[in-house]
Parts: structure tokens; sequence; C-alpha cells
């Protein structure tokens, strides 16, 4: 590779001509040593930051040879570090004075000017200067590329290719390559293979390049290569010499979140958020982008030393999956605070107005940008931009004809824009495609999407009528609101309301980003006004922030797997109440792995948690489920493994979430409720919940064991026709006689919710019978009791195969006939 400082002999030949008389006893080979010496002296000082020193040694340089290029190179390039742009640029002229042309001071000047405001131009041409002088000087390639990325120009990437054609083991080219690929910068799309190549070749020419490993981490992680992401990363959070460590800390987490390795993940979060200045940590702990008005005023309102047990209690209440320890709500929130200080804070603290929406809603269904135009090609999407577009109404007319006006004033060309996967669409201006439409009504591009459902569809069906069709043509990629300005960019989010777009828009090139501003110059249509005020970006965030303030998309699972659950209490022990909670895993819903011997098994693990008032949890269980069979397995609609928790609990509300999660598929569901528990004391006469039973039978030794029977729940509350019927309840509180003798008498009657014909026969029952009462809709069945205790259990087995299928209401009524107290209790099943 041809060194940067070159020519010394040519340089030595200017020097018999030109330098001053030496003394007698002085050969000019000793003075161009001398200056050379004090070249190269004045270069190490500058590299280990002497800068005064430096500059002695090339002013002494300079004072034996005036015209020697490099030192006042050199002497320029310490006033440009020093802040003095002047001084500067004089020395690099002095040095294009003595030496036309000279690469080195080409760039000094594009530097100082890079420096100076409004002088971008300049920046650039005497860059581009410097490498058509020298097309082996990397530096200013390098800084071409660096002035073309300031003002937004695509022309960045040519530049960095000619450095690393130039230069291949550049410190930092292929660095940069792999970051416009990775973002999609610079007019190319998102090519995560072409980044990851880029990443790769620049740790291998610069190992100690850790922000290239830290990238490369993250790009492997896009591609859902998690193992060789946690591979790359792990070393970089073990060694603390580098100021990339904690960076790669956040990555890593997001590596384990992606891998649902939950714990590992929060674990992370916590040391990175721990390691960062005050300011940004506060940042983490802000939520007043998550958490909605009367608990946020609370929150704020509250003493600083409360503040923490109410920022837990915040996400305690959110925490999704009671399966996992670790909080997966909140580590999305951390993910989603890290990205957003990372990408829209490099202008202002902590972020532009685009961290604001994506701190609330996460990642956009579509992101489509000036520089990087993406069609909408998902259904979800595209119904939401349908909806706009239509509420804009006569607006939307102006607004294709003024984009369409745009795109010939800039010259844009959009004949190969993508789709949202990335993929080029062959599109000719929206002018033609508009009277295509317009004549013809339909499109025939079947690569754009327009007729066919191949991969980059936008989904437009043939019920779509040529006029939407013409519409959607002229926006797709673009937003519907107006915008001012070429830099812009919009999100859609098809879960926030009805769906939403905001647009935002760069006024002040590199600035941030705000809200798109009413447009002007529209005219005086009050009506087009008024549906652009409604429109606004900021009207449109606001209302949906009061509506939603903030979106989670659990990701702790492949797929839904829905599964049967209920609960029911009962009396417990020293005034507590014990809540039961059944389970219900429909065998279809599993994934069932072979084994030797014919036999097969199902891996599920299935948690509770259960949260007071305050969203404090104050139990949690987590359970391994090993499903075996050694037969045939019934996969039938209601065929079901039963499970059940039993806690005991002080009587007050609470909010009980459960999950299953099947192991080998990681389809997984959580479920919530409401539950109230009742103290039952010990005076008044009181039922218990009813339970609703797959089976009750003498006892086994069972989980399901209650005194000496075995009650196995039907958490479905669901009976197939013909099936038994099965409930259980228990009554407490009964008065004794003078005989320590118990009498009472319970009345079971069903109700069909679905006005359908009732018919009742009992197979097994407590009690002595002592009436049925039958009606079309209603049947009452009356049992009388006598027994010593005060706490008792009763229940029922029913034939109900006469019972035309629908909602069943069932009330169960105890009577004391020796206090007269009454209490009830009701469940509601269905016969399918």
């Amino acid at each position: 590779m041809k060194p940067i400082l070159t020519c010394f002999p040519i340089f030595l030949v200017g020097v018999v001509v030109t330098a001053s008389k030496p003394p007698a006893d002085t050969s000019y080979r000793e003075i161009a040593g001398r200056v050379d010496s004090l070249y190269r002296l004045g270069t190490q000082l500058a590299e280990r930051d002497s800068l005064a020193a430096a500059a002695r040694r090339f002013q002494a340089a300079i004072k034996l040879n005036k015209k020697h290029a490099q030192s006042h190179v050199g002497l320029g390039q310490i006033y440009l570090q020093k802040g003095d742009l002047k001084t500067a640029e004089k020395a690099f002229r002095r040095a294009l004075r003595w030496r036309k042309n000279y690469a080195p001071a080409l760039n000094g000047l594009g530097n100082v000017f890079l420096r100076t405001k409004h002088e971008l131009q300049w920046s650039i041409k005497y860059f581009q200067l410097a490498c058509q002088a020298d097309k082996t000087y990397s530096d200013a390639y390098y800084n071409l590329a660096v002035a073309y990325r300031t003002i937004g120009d695509t022309r960045e990437l040519d530049a960095y290719m000619r450095l690393v054609k130039t230069n291949p083991t550049h410190l930092d080219g292929w660095f940069q390559i792999g970051r416009i690929f990775q973002k999609g910068e610079s007019g190319q799309y998102v090519n995560l293979s072409r980044a990851e190549l880029a990443y790769r070749r620049q740790v291998a020419v610069n190992p100690g390049h850790f922000q290239a490993h830290v990238r490369l981490g993250e790009t492997l992680k896009e591609l859902d290569r998690t193992e060789e992401a946690v591979r790359v990363l792990r070393p970089l959070i073990e060694d603390s010499s580098h100021s990339y460590q904690y960076e790669a800390l956040a990555v890593l987490a997001e590596v384990h979140q992606k891998r649902r390795e939950y714990e590992k993940s929060e674990a992370l979060y916590d040391s990175y958020i721990a390691a960062l200045e005050p300011d940004k940590q506060a940042v983490f702990y802000d939520l007043s982008l998550v958490a909605e008005g009367a608990e946020l005023d609370r929150i704020k309102k509250a003493p600083k030393d409360q503040r923490g047990l109410l920022w837990e209690a915040f996400w305690a209440g959110r925490d999704p999956a009671p399966v996992t320890i670790a909080n997966e709500r909140r580590i999305e929130h951390y993910r989603r605070v890290a990205y957003s200080l990372e990408h829209f804070g490099r202008h202002k603290f902590p972020w532009d107005v685009r961290g604001e929406v994506y701190v609330r809603y996460g990642m956009p269904d579509h992101i489509s940008q000036s520089e990087n135009i993406r069609f909408e090609t998902d259904s979800k999407v595209i119904a939401v931009k349908e909806r706009l577009i239509n509420q804009a109404g006569r607006g939307i007319a102006g607004l294709v004809k003024s984009r369409d006006a745009q795109l010939t004033e800039y010259d844009v060309d959009i004949s190969s824009l993508s789709t949202s996967e990335g993929s080029a669409v062959p599109l000719g201006p929206i002018s033609s495609m508009l009277r295509e439409i317009s004549e013809t009504g339909k499109h025939r591009t079947t690569e754009f999407g327009v007729e066919g459902d191949r991969k980059g569809t936008m989904g437009v069906g043939a019920s779509s009528s040529p006029t939407t069709m013409m519409k959607l043509s002229g926006i797709l990629g673009w937003p519907v609101y107006p915008v001012q300005g070429k830099v812009w960019e919009y999100w859609i989010y098809t879960d926030v309301g009805l769906g939403i777009e905001i647009t935002f828009t760069q006024p002040y090139h590199p600035g941030p980003f705000y809200y798109a501003d009413m447009p002007l110059g529209i005219g005086g249509d009050s009506q087009i006004n008024r549906v652009w005020q409604q429109m606004n970006p900021r009207v449109v965030i606001d209302w949906a922030a009061a509506a939603t303030p903030s979106v989670y998309r659990p990701d702790f699972a492949s797929e839904p797997l829905e599964f049967f659950f209920d609960s029911a209490q009962f009396k417990g022990l020293e005034g507590t109440s014990i809540l039961e909670v059944y389970y219900g895993v429909p065998v279809g819903e599993i994934t069932i792995m072979p084994r030797k011997e014919d036999k097969t098994t199902a891996y599920l693990q299935r948690g509770l948690a259960l949260y007071n008032q305050e969203n404090r949890p104050l139990y949690r269980s987590i359970e391994d489920m090993e499903l075996d069979s050694s037969g045939p397995v019934d996969a039938t609609q209601l065929a079901f493994v039963p499970e059940m928790d039993r806690l005991s609990v002080a009587p007050g509300a609470y909010r009980l979430s459960v999950q299953i999660l099947d192991k080998t598929s990681d389809k997984s569901q959580v479920y919530n409720r409401e539950v109230v528990l009742y103290p039952y004391g010990d005076d008044s006469l009181r039922v218990s919940d009813i339970q609703m039973a797959a089976l009750i039978r003498p006892s086994r030794g069972s989980r399901f064991t209650k005194g000496d029977i075995e009650v196995v729940p039907n958490p479905s509350l669901a009976y197939l026709a013909g099936q038994p019927v099965f409930i259980y309840y228990e009554v407490y509180n009964l008065k004794k006689d003078e005989f320590g003798r118990t009498k009472y008498r319970v009345s079971y009657k069903l109700h069909s919710l679905n006005r359908g014909n009732i018919a009742v026969r009992t197979l097994k029952a407590i009690g002595r019978l002592v009436g049925i009462e039958r009606k079309a809709e209603v049947v009452t069945v009356e049992y009388a009791h006598e027994g010593d205790r005060a706490d008792e259990y009763g229940y029922l087995e029913l034939d109900m195969s006469d019972t035309e299928p629908g909602i069943q209401l069932l009330k169960v009524q105890v009577t004391d006939d020796i206090s007269g107290e009454r209490a009830v209790s009701t469940a509601r099943f269905t016969i399918q």
C-alpha cells in the first residue's frame, strides 16, 4: 500500500533549489534529515496528545524549510484539534502553496469546513479533491463518507466501499458498511446478511473494535441466531477494559429475552441500568409513558421513600407470566427504553418524540421513511391505511397530487421501492399508476401485489373499489398526513385503538424528529382543514395515550395454549379461606413425545400467582407436570388432564393469575381473575362455592381427596350429552339441638338459561330425598339431612341425558331447620 507521506527524494530537490543558503559546514542532506526528524518527532508527540510539544517540532521544521508541506499539515491538524479553525485553514493552504494537490492538505481543509457551520458542501468538495489527488488516500474516503452522512447523502456507502477497496484493513470502514446494511441507511434496504459479513470482516482486521463485536451480536440476534449471538457477546460483558461492556450488556439482555430466558435477561438489564449515570437511570424508572392517570398521580405524590415500593407494585401488577420469576412486561419496558435511548436520543435527551411513542407501544407494525420508502403489505396494516384514507376524504386527492409533483421536483427514483419485507417492487411513477387504475379499475402489476397474493402482496382484494385502489396506490409508502420538508417517517400500529398512523418530520438535518405540523398553505377549504386538524399526529397520539397508555404484546410463548381454568373457595383453619384453583389441559393442545416401551409423555409447567389490591405478589408457585400414557391418547374436544392447586389465604380481594406452559412446543397461555375470599366465621350459616366435578368417588389417596371422597375437578364447566354431572359443596356453622344433632335441608334448583327443556335424574346423593318439582325449564330436587357436625359436605351426581343442550344455572340453598337460617350458592355449567 502506498504510504500517506511520500516523495521525499523529489522534495529534496526542491530544498536544493529553494532553501536559504546553509552554513558552509552543513550539507543539504543534513538539513533534510533534521527536517524529517523534527517532523517525525512532532507526529509522535501529536499521537500522544502532546500538542504543544508537537507544534514546536513542526514549527522548527518549517523554520528550516518553509516549503515542507508535511509539517504545515501537521501544524494544521493540531490547530484543528484545538478548535482553531481559521489558523488550521491557513496552515493547510500554506501546504498547498508549496505542494499543489497535496492530498493530506486537501483532506485537512475538508475537515475544517466539516466543522464550520453551513460549509458542508465545501467540505465535500475538498474531500473529493483529496481522493482525486491520491486514489489510495483512505482518510479522505472515510471523511468524505462522514460528510455525506451528515447531510443525508446516499453516496455515503459508495465512499465507504471505495475506502475498503483501497484499504481492506481499515480500522473502521467495514463497521460503517455493516451499520448501513443493518439499519437500512444511505438509500439501502436492511440486509442483515451483508451487515453480518461486514462486521465479521471488521473484527477480523481489527479485533479491538469492540463496537463491531456488539453490532455483530445484535445482527445475529435479529437473524434469530441467538446461540451465536450469546457466544459473541458473552466475552464482551466479562471484559472491563473497553467502553462497550455495558452496551453489550443491554444487547445480550435482549438476546436472552428473545430466547425466553427471562431470569437471565432481567439480571443483565439490572446490571446495565446500575452502571448508567443517574440521569439515564431515572429514565428507566419513569412511568409517565406507561401508567394511567390516577395510578401515575399516586406514585408522583407519594413520599420518595415509598415510590420504590409503588414502582415495584406497578410492575408486579403487570407481570404476564406467573410461571417465571422474572417480570416479562418490565423486561420489555427496559428493552424499549434502551432502544429509544440509542436510536432516538442522538440529538435530544433522552429522545425525540419517536422515543415517546416507542416506549408506549413498542415496535410498529409498519415503518416507512423518506429515505427508505416501504409499501404496506400486511392485511391489518392495509386495513388501517384504507380507514385513514377514507377519513381524509377529499383531502387525499390534493395530497396525492402534491406528492406526485414533489417526486418530479426532487427527481426521486421510485423505480425500486420496497415492500415492508425489504424486497424491491417494480413500480413506475405514481401518476402513471393513477392513470392506469382510473382507466381500467385495476393495476396489472401482480409483482406489486394489487391483483395477486404472492409474497409482498398489499392485501388489497377484489372487494376494494377502483377509487380505494387509486387512493391506496398513490399513498402506499407515504404518510396519509401531509408533511412539510423532505425528511419524514411514519409508523403504523394496528393494535392501538382502531389502528393509528403517526407521522414524524425532521425540520433540520441532523437534528431531532418532531410530530408533523399542520400543513401550510392548504387553502380555505374548512372541511379539509378540520380533517387535518383531527388527524394531526400529536392530536392522535394524545387521544391514543389517554385511551391506551401502553401496549404489551406477550412474547413468552410461541403460540397460545388454550386450557380450562376455574376456582372455588372453602372454609380454612383459624379464620382463613381455602382457594382451590382447577386446571384442565386439553390433550389436543399439548405436544406428546414418544418414549421407550410404547409410552408417551407431555412435559408441562403450571404457574400460579396471587396479588393483593396493591399488586404485591403474596403467593407464587411453579410446578412441573409430566403426563404419561402407555396407550392411545384421547384428543377429543373435552378430553383434558385435570390438575389442582390449593392455598390458604386470609379473606380479602385478590387478583389470581394462572399459566400453563408446554415445555416442548413453548405454547403457553395466562388467565387472570379477580377473586374475593369471604370470611366464613363460626356464627352464621354459610355455604362454600360449588365445585363442578368430572368424577366423585371413594378416596384413592390422590391430590383431589376431600375427606373420604375424591373430587376430580371439571374446570371446563361443560358436559357432553349423556355424561354424568357431578357437584360438590360444603356447609358451615350448622346449629345443633340439645342432643348435639344437626338437621337441615338442601334444595337443588336447576334452570335452563336457554329456555330449553330440562330433565334431571339423581344418580347419587347424600341425604333423604324429600321431593322433586318439575317444570319445562326448571327442576327442583330437595334432600333432608341429619348429622352431628357443624361443618358438612355434600355432593350430587345427576343424569341430564334428556336435557336440551345449553347453559344451566344451578342454585344450592341450605336451610338450617334448627336455627331457621338460609344460605345460597350458585354455579353455571353447560350441556353440550
